[in-house]
């Protein structure tokens, strides 16, 4: 047992001796590569502007996805594998376009003025002709038109019984001229006249296109026609009122309809009649050549993320321009349109979407890092080097937008955050290097330019590359996300962010280098000379103002934070009050998730959504079932079995439209039904005979064959049928998922030969919410590890390392609570966010956690020295990276206004934990000095200063107002003359150590 325990210790101290040559060793490399970019600056730029370019040259393979299913559901869910399967086996055909027409005044839509500019429109939509004399009726799905009374049949029938088999062509001859009865008692008249004369009649049917229209009641003979025009030109509302409450029979497919279906916002009088509506809802079912899509090959793809012909699309493009062409309005009309095309169309419009306010950002951005890295003089400011660690930022986009699209990742409307997240991220590389350049080298006269940009890298180096590495694992870890577009996103970032860093320890630094050769030898910049000596003079001072405002301030707020123990306890009592306050907001925290959202909210799709929930409020969720390569008849018992027992799911199904039970009631009037499983030739003939009958005919259309079908001929083989069922008006992802996978487990163990599968735009929504959830917290646990083990062997110190991931988590909880209060939800853009958020909450913390590593004396006195290092630095980073994004602040997308909000969020409280909540929690439980000079940690009069100790943090005196004493003229900028008396008095060599016990 001995022997273990001294294994054990001996394990341990090879460890720690490991961390510590990791951090020396670090220490040293920058130290190095520090030396040698500011004695090539020159090498370092081309080598860094030629590594730049090749990166970028895979921006040739840019590829945008704007289609939704490819971008936001899980790549292995069952919605993402169903969808692909049918658009490589049984591609989509019809294609679905409605609009909404309503006032913006409120009026009831139910007058005659509106309704003539309803049906200018859809005069408008016949009118439409493409370059190829294509219309609208090449483009649409097409119904009969039954223009012939089934009560016709019925009588021919009844007579067909009295008369001999020789004279049925008499009986034909009268059944086309019968006066009909419209009293008559109709049955169905495919039962007894299949096949003749039942199907002469029926193929002789005319065909109109496909369409839900409240117009359609002023129809006449399967269309609209003068008689239509000359009925809206003399409309009056009693008819319109009239009309609506007691006619349902459509004058364009002569059949019943229940059109109060298509009314919105309806109010009803004490008799329950309709008396006004406001708005009106029109549907268009469109169709094109699904498999000719597929097969072409279309560089559409690219831009919608589906198979579309361009002849459709040119003429859904007419149609959007019809139906939104909001000129041709008067008296408040409106109207959105939903058309196939569209939500592809605003998606991928939305790419490049806000290009103005990335411009902007940089702009604001580069200003204020000018002012707070430079001088306010013509040769120490900053403008050059600004310049060039902005341009840094915008080729790290370039190089990590080519590397990304030549590995195939796509760019989607979420990537368009992408430049203000590496310019708020990839700047605070430069505030803190200008940090340690002002704070430990600047002023060492007994150094050569290369060795104070050698100590300066020595001390930002392993500042800069723990944030930089946790904020690249903590986006890789994002990377192995199930979500594509969010893979997509943390692969462009991660990338970027690592490229940011590299060319800001290279790039940077070079260009730096070259601006502090033009500082020495007093060479100006953007001005042609000081006018004169006094101008110097007061330039100086302001120097001085400039560079010890910041750090003047840090230094007091240590002071008092150090010396103060009702200020920790403050400090400690609100970070638990607002830690409380967090815990249960994040408990109230929703999830939802909408593809709505990544619409622009002025978009007319996205008012069509809005209206369209507002007036026709769901009743719950349509599913179609998808049965693809069945034998039938054989495994016809399982599809009715599978429709029944969906029916009998009470509490989640509120109706079940399946055409195997309306085909077993079918047969059962005139024979067994159980028979036709047996006989695949009886079955084949049956099931014709059923999809032209009037209770069967709308089934037609949701079948596949290999041939088309033919009324009197047996079906061909089928290759795919649907039957469709609706769920109850479910709450949320506790009812929606169980009731999905519930349907999911009665197909499943219907133990069906081919591919059979629930399919539903919501199934989408539902199955994303059932894994994002699992995706955050396995996301968030991944990466609090992954920066856990970094910060671990960076920083060398097991206790500063936790100290730092629990400011992370808190910060994180105080995020998702406030989140709830902004009226955020979890969704996939949310849960992006706060997964990336995890990198910038560690650069608050663990840049003040390794300075107070390596500062002296006692915890007090080290976490003073810290703030009043870094703190400025910190603050800096923070405030830029804020203001990166604060353009986005009024964005009209989703996505800008979720990163807005959380970004802001994460800012503010990863601002006050790391530079409040963690900085007490040193100074009270902090660990040791690794430079091992710290004082005895017990030390009872640790929160007074230690006079025996150096004071490295003791900034430098500020020069308030000019004079001889304090601010003697300069002679030469190069010489150095002109600081301020204390500064010139001290000595030019420094005791060792004295500059290097501080660090970043």
């Amino acid at each position: 047992m001995l022997h273990f325990v001294l294994e054990c210790v001996k394990s341990h101290s090879r460890v720690s001796s490991m961390k510590f040559r990791v951090s020396e060793w670090m220490e040293a490399y920058f130290k190095r590569h520090g030396q040698w970019v500011s004695a090539h600056p020159y090498l370092v730029i081309a080598l860094t502007f030629l590594a730049t370019v090749l990166g970028g040259v895979g921006l040739m393979n840019f590829h945008w996805e704007a289609n939704a299913i490819k971008l936001w559901i899980p790549s292995n869910s069952d919605f993402t594998k169903d969808f692909n399967y049918l658009w490589t086996n049984h591609p989509p055909e019809m294609r679905f376009h409605s609009v909404l027409f309503t006032t913006n005044t409120g009026e009831n839509m139910l007058q005659p003025k509106y309704f003539r500019q309803m049906y200018e429109v859809r005069k408008a939509i016949d009118a439409i002709q493409l370059p190829d004399n294509t219309t609208w009726q090449d483009y649409c799905e097409r119904l009969p038109v039954v223009k012939i009374s089934f009560s016709a049949l019925i009588k021919a029938k009844r007579r067909r019984r009295s008369i001999s088999e020789e004279s049925i062509g008499d009986v034909d001859n009268e059944f086309f001229g019968a006066d009909f009865d419209d009293n008559f008692d109709e049955t169905d008249p495919s039962v007894d006249l299949y096949p003749e004369p039942y199907c002469s009649v029926v193929e002789s049917m005319d065909t109109a296109c496909f369409e839900t229209n409240i117009l359609e009641l002023w129809g006449f003979a399967g269309g609209f026609d003068q008689k239509s025009d000359q009925l809206m030109a003399n409309l009056q509302q009693e008819e319109i009122l009239e009309i609506i409450n007691n006619k349902n029979m459509s004058g364009i497919f002569l059949i019943e309809k229940n059109f109060k279906e298509l009314l919105g916002g309806v109010e009803y009088d004490e008799a329950g009649e309709i008396i006004s509506a406001k708005s009106v809802l029109m549907n268009f079912v469109g169709r094109m050549n699904g498999t000719a899509a597929r097969n072409g090959n279309l560089d559409i793809d690219n831009a919608l993320g589906e198979w579309v012909d361009p002849a459709t699309l040119d003429f859904e493009t007419q149609l959007i321009h019809i139906l939104n062409n909001q000129d041709r309005f008067t008296d408040g009309f409106v109207s959105y349109s939903h058309v196939a095309r569209s939500f592809s169309d605003i998606a991928s419009a939305n790419i490049f979407t806000d290009v103005n306010m990335v411009v902007l950002g940089f702009a604001i951005v580069f200003i204020y890092v000018l002012i707070m890295l430079g001088n306010f003089d013509c040769v120490e400011n900053r403008v050059f080097v600004s310049l060039a660690g902005l341009v840094a930022v915008f080729m790290a986009l370039i190089a990590s937008y080519g590397i990304c699209c030549s590995l195939g990742f796509p760019f989607s409307p979420l990537h368009n955050f992408i430049p203000f997240l590496i310019l708020g991220l990839g700047i605070d590389d430069m505030f803190v290097i200008m940090q340690a350049w002002n704070k430990f080298a600047e002023h060492r006269k007994d150094l050569s330019k290369v060795e104070k940009f050698g100590e300066t890298l020595q001390k930002a180096g392993v500042s800069i590359t723990v944030t930089s590495l946790t904020d690249f694992l903590a986006f890789a870890i994002g990377a192995s996300t199930l979500l594509p577009a969010l893979k997509s996103f943390c692969m462009y970032c991660g990338i970027g962010i690592l490229i940011t860093y590299v060319l800001q320890a290279t790039w940077f630094v070079a260009w730096m280098s070259i601006d502090q050769d033009r500082i020495d030898s007093g060479r100006t910049l953007l001005c042609t000379s000081q006018n004169s000596v006094s101008a110097k003079h007061v330039s100086r001072c302001l120097k001085k103002v400039d560079k010890n405002l910041l750090q003047g301030g840090f230094d007091s707020y240590g002071k008092v934070l150090s010396r103060n123990l009702l200020v920790k306890v403050g400090i400690l009592s609100l970070t638990a009050v607002i830690l409380a306050f967090s815990i249960w907001n994040t408990w109230l925290l929703e999830q939802k998730f909408d593809p709505v959202w990544f619409l622009p909210k002025d978009s007319y799709l996205f008012q069509w959504f809005e209206l369209k929930s507002q007036y026709y409020p769901s009743q719950g969720e349509t599913v179609h079932v998808f049965m693809t390569d069945l034998d039938l008849p054989e495994e016809f018992p399982k599809i009715k079995s599978v429709a029944e027992a969906i029916s009998s799911q009470q509490d989640i199904i509120s109706h079940v439209d399946s055409w195997a039970l309306q085909f077993t009631n079918y047969v059962s009037q005139f024979e067994d039904a159980n028979l036709i499983t047996s006989d695949t030739g009886l079955f084949q003939r049956r099931l014709t005979q059923f999809l032209f009958s009037p209770s069967g005919s709308k089934y037609r259309l949701l079948f596949h064959y290999s041939e088309p079908v033919q009324c009197g001929k047996p079906s061909p083989n089928i290759s795919m049928s649907i039957f469709e069922f609706t769920h109850r008006l479910l709450e949320g992802p506790s009812e929606q998922i169980p009731a999905m996978n519930r349907i999911k487990a009665i197909i499943r163990e219907a133990n069906f030969s081919g591919h059979v599968f629930p399919f539903s735009k919501g199934y989408a929504t539902w199955e994303t919410d059932e894994v994002i959830t699992h995706e955050l917290v396995r996301n968030l646990a991944l990466a609090l590890t992954c920066i856990l083990l970094t910060t671990l062997v960076l920083l060398s110190n097991l206790m500063a390392a936790l100290q730092v991931v629990l400011c992370v988590v808190v910060t994180l909880i105080n995020v998702s609570g406030f989140m709830h209060l902004w009226g955020l939800t979890i969704d996939t853009v949310s849960c992006t966010i706060l997964i990336i958020s995890i990198g910038l909450c560690v650069d608050f913390s663990a840049h003040i956690a390794h300075a107070f590593l390596h500062a002296q004396g006692t915890r007090n006195q080290r976490i003073q020295e810290s703030l009043t290092n870094i703190g400025p630095a910190v603050l800096n980073g923070g405030f830029s990276t804020f203001l990166s994004f604060i353009l986005l602040f009024n964005s009209n997308s989703h996505v800008f206004d979720t990163f807005f909000k959380v970004f802001f969020l994460v800012v503010v409280f990863g601002l006050f934990n790391g530079l409040a909540f963690l900085p007490t929690l040193l100074s009270l439980i902090g660990p040791s000095s690794v430079t091992g000079s710290s004082a005895s940690l017990d030390d009872p009069q640790q929160d007074q200063p230690s006079s025996a100790l150096s004071k490295p943090s003791e900034p430098a005196s500020i020069c308030l107002e000019p004079s001889i004493k304090t601010c003697p003229m300069p002679k030469s900028a190069k010489d150095g003359e002109g600081l301020p008396l204390e500064e010139l008095l001290q000595p030019l060599n420094p005791p060792p150590n004295s500059t290097s016990s501080s660090s970043v």
